[in-house]
């Protein structure tokens, strides 16, 4: 066997390596409707094709919305064309009555189309193992090549980041690992856990590191980032994705928990919120604002829906054995999360803003585009909308430097004159 040429050529490396929007363009200049009766069955295909209640729902199915996932052909050197993958397909046309059969015509030569005849029909749900047994000698007659030139090719493969599985034994086998990411993909997965403020450095480290096992090991050093994200604190509560997953469950089950709530002292110290008390809640949702999780629900206590900080809880939250309190029919969740500014809730009133010319995509962030504009005069607009007067609204429109006004109500005016004169004067006693 030593000396003996490969006839087995494998794919163009620059072919491996094009975008997914090249290929699929590609693909579509060689989809085209093929009379069945140019089509040729592959030679010896082992794989049946039987008349039984599974092609009768294929028959249906083509009728109904045709052939959605083209059969695969190549042209023979006769003009004819060669059946690779499809067989079932083309006997549900002729069963169906159709003349043509939709088709992506491939170039490729015997020995290529018989293993890609045999790896499509492996991926059947039901193949017996008389056709098992057929397929791989089909797989071993069509293809030659020495050891010295596929253990070549195989290196080549993997320095170039394909990812190949290698089986050692007395006749070792290798398979292009399955890969459900794509690496741009992979990078934003990435970007999204090292910019989380919910996620701690530990835990951070410890996902990137998972997320590398996702690509073939001459792919990693591509996955290395070199963003830096401004003013991103992470937490040091580890407990973190206990709890999430012990909400979600209470959640699912329709039960209450209970939990516990940490708050910090004016020197810092983390300590439990109202001397440890434990605060009882009937669970909705988890929502994510302003870079954190929240937990959204009814609290019998204050008779409302209100939110914790997930990452603010103490400990995994106890499932008690007791059925929630049902939303109440007249709360909508995504007015909510519109109304309350930075998850911090207050009276709920409707407000009207006059608001600068340049403030209008703002405005449409922050509460959607469906929201009530009004022309005011030639540079500026106003906004209805319902809000949850709170300091953390306050501090928004004067965040604005004066390019949000409060025309009303006149309570919500009142208030937020009361805020600033009492800051106003507490910087004044403190100078």
């Amino acid at each position: 066997m030593a000396g003996r040429k490969s006839d087995f050529t494998l794919t163009k490396l620059d072919d491996l390596f094009t975008t997914q929007a090249q290929r699929e363009e590609e693909k579509l200049s060689k989809i085209r409707d093929i009379p069945l009766e140019l089509i040729d069955d592959f030679p010896e295909h082992p794989f049946k094709v039987r008349d039984d209640e599974d092609m009768l729902q294929l028959i249906e199915s083509i009728r109904d919305r045709g052939v959605i996932t083209p059969a695969t052909v190549r042209q023979k050197e006769d003009g004819r064309y060669e059946l690779i993958s499809g067989h079932r397909r083309k006997r549900a046309c002729e069963l169906a009555g159709f003349q043509t059969l939709r088709c992506e015509v491939v170039d490729m030569s015997r020995d290529e189309a018989t293993i890609l005849m045999v790896e499509s029909n492996f991926q059947r749900s039901k193949i017996l193992p008389s056709e098992k047994r057929g397929c791989e000698r089909r797989y071993a007659d069509n293809i030659s090549a020495h050891r010295t030139t596929v253990t070549k090719d195989i290196a080549a493969l993997q320095e170039f980041g394909m990812d190949i599985v290698t089986i050692h034994s007395t006749q070792s086998k290798y398979f292009v690992a399955s890969r459900k990411f794509e690496l741009p993909e992979l990078k934003l997965l990435i970007d999204a856990v090292e910019s989380s403020k919910f996620i701690t450095k530990k835990k951070s480290e410890t996902l990137i590191e998972k997320i590398h096992t996702m690509t073939s090991p001459g792919q990693v050093a591509k996955l290395k980032r070199n963003n830096y994200v401004v003013n991103r604190i992470k937490p040091d509560n580890e407990q973190i994705y206990y709890i999430i997953d012990a909400i979600n469950d209470a959640i699912n089950a329709s039960k209450q928990i209970s939990f516990q709530y940490y708050d910090y002292t004016g020197l810092k110290k983390k300590v439990l919120k109202n001397k440890g008390e434990v605060y009882k809640l009937s669970p909705y949702k988890l929502l994510w604002c302003g870079d954190y999780y929240y937990v959204l629900g009814y609290s019998e206590k204050k008779s409302k829906v209100i939110n914790f900080r997930v990452d603010r809880i103490a400990s995994k939250p106890e499932i008690l054995d007791k059925d929630i309190i049902p939303m109440p029919d007249d709360f909508d969740i995504e007015n909510y999360t519109k109304e309350v500014f930075f998850m911090f809730s207050g009276e709920k009133v409707l407000v009207d803003l006059r608001c600068d010319n340049s403030l209008m995509k703002t405005m449409v962030d922050r509460f959607g585009e469906d929201v009530t504009t009004l022309a005011y005069d030639m540079t500026s607009f106003r906004v209805q909308t319902e809000v949850s007067a709170s300091p953390t609204f306050f501090g928004w429109v004067f965040g604005f430097n004066g390019k949000v006004q409060i025309l009303a109500p006149e309570s919500v005016k009142e208030q937020y004159r009361q805020m600033i004169a009492k800051a106003d004067e507490d910087m004044q006693e403190s100078e």
